[in-house]
C-alpha cells in the first residue's frame, strides 16, 4: 500500500528528531559527535605528532609560531531501523494493526530518508526476521516502499525475535519497534538499550483495545491468537470499567519501561488518521520536526 504522493511530498521536508541516537555513518546531513575534514570550521587544537600536515594552520603559525590543527565539523547519517511486529496479535481480525504499522513504517521510512538517513527494514514474528537491504538516499524511496509492499506477515510470536535484531543492530543509532506491545512489555532493560542507541516504542492500538464498550456486550468467548488459550466471560459495565483501568495500568507500566530504559514510548490509535498523526500529533512532542 502506498502513501498519498500529496502526504510524501510534505514530509519529505520533516526529520526525526532523536534525544540521543547519534549520527555515526556515511556523509550525510546531521551534525556528527565527531571532528576531522569538513566544510565547517569548529576550533583549533594543538599539534600532535601523526596529524595530518595539510591541515596546519599556516597563518596561526606564522602569527604565534605554535602548531596548530584546523578541525572541522562532520556530518553525518543516523542509522534508522523500523522493526514491524507480524504476530498473530498484530494479524487478527481485519489486520487493522498490521495494515497501520506497514503504513506508518512507510511513511516514516520516508521522512529517514529525505532527511539524508540511512533505512533498513526489519519483519519479526514466527521466531524469524526478515531484513530489507540498507537504502541509503533520497533516490532509495521507491526501492524502500517496494520492500515494505512485498513484506511477509508470518504470524507467530515476536518475543524469540528480538535478541536476534538487538545482535543485528547492536545498540546503534535509532530504531523504531511498532507493535501492540501486548506479549513484549516486559523486555528486559539491557535488551532495550541493545535495540539501538534509543528506541521509540510506538505502541498501535484498534478503538476496542482501549475502549472495551464498542464490543458486543453479553456472553463473549475471547481467544488469545498467539497462545490460543480462551476466556469466557459477560462483557457488561462493570467488566468494561475494569479492562480500562487494567489497560491503562499496563500503558502505563509500559511507559515506564521503556522510558527507564532510555526509550520513547509513542502510543498510536489506527482511529487517527497518519497525516495528523506525523503532521500535527509528532511534531508537538518534538518526534518529527
Amino acid at each position: 500500500m502506498r502513501p498519498a504522493p500529496a502526504l510524501l511530498d510534505r514530509l519529505s521536508r520533516r526529520r526525526l528528531i532523536p534525544r540521543v541516537a547519534p549520527a555515526s555513518r556515511g556523509i550525510g546531513e546531521r551534525r556528527s559527535r565527531q571532528k576531522g575534514p569538513g566544510l565547517e570550521f569548529m576550533e583549533h587544537r594543538p599539534y600532535q605528532p601523526g596529524d595530518d600536515l595539510r591541515h596546519l594552520d599556516p597563518h596561526l603559525y606564522a602569527r604565534l609560531g605554535e602548531a596548530h590543527i584546523r578541525e572541522y565539523e562532520v556530518y553525518r547519517q543516523l542509522p534508522v531501523t523500523i522493526l514491524i511486529d507480524a504476530s498473530a496479535s498484530m494479524l487478527i481480525g481485519d489486520r487493522r494493526r498490521h495494515r497501520h504499522a506497514l503504513e506508518l513504517a512507510a511513511l516514516l521510512g520516508h521522512v529517514a530518508l529525505a532527511g539524508g538517513d540511512q533505512l533498513r527494514f526489519a519483519v519479526a514474528g514466527q521466531g524469524r526476521l526478515d531484513w530489507s537491504p540498507l537504502f541509503q538516499t533520497p533516490s532509495c524511496v521507491d526501492r524502500a516502499l517496494d520492500w515494505l509492499d512485498r513484506a511477509p506477515a508470518p504470524g507467530g510470536d515476536l518475543g524469540d525475535c528480538l535478541p536476534a535484531a538487538a545482535r543485528r543492530i547492536e545498540g546503534r543509532g535509532l530504531t523504531l519497534l511498532l507493535s501492540d506491545w501486548w506479549d513484549i512489555a516486559d523486555l528486559p532493560r539491557p535488551l532495550v538499550r541493545r535495540l539501538g542507541a534509543e528506541l521509540w516504542a510506538v505502541q498501535i492500538a484498534t478503538p476496542e483495545d482501549t475502549d472495551p464498550a464498542l464490543l458486543p456486550q453479553g456472553d463473549l468467548r475471547l481467544a488469545d491468537p498467539e497462545t490460543g488459550a480462551t476466556v469466557d466471560l459477560v462483557l457488561d459495565a462493570a467488566v468494561c470499567e475494569r479492562f480500562r483501568r487494567t489497560a491503562q495500568a499496563f500503558r502505563d507500566d509500559l511507559r515506564a519501561r521503556i522510558e527507564g530504559a532510555g526509550g520513547r514510548y509513542l502510543p498510536v490509535s489506527t482511529a487517527t488518521p497518519l497525516h495528523d498523526l506525523l503532521l500535527r500529533d509528532w511534531p508537538a512532542l518534538g518526534v518529527i520536526a
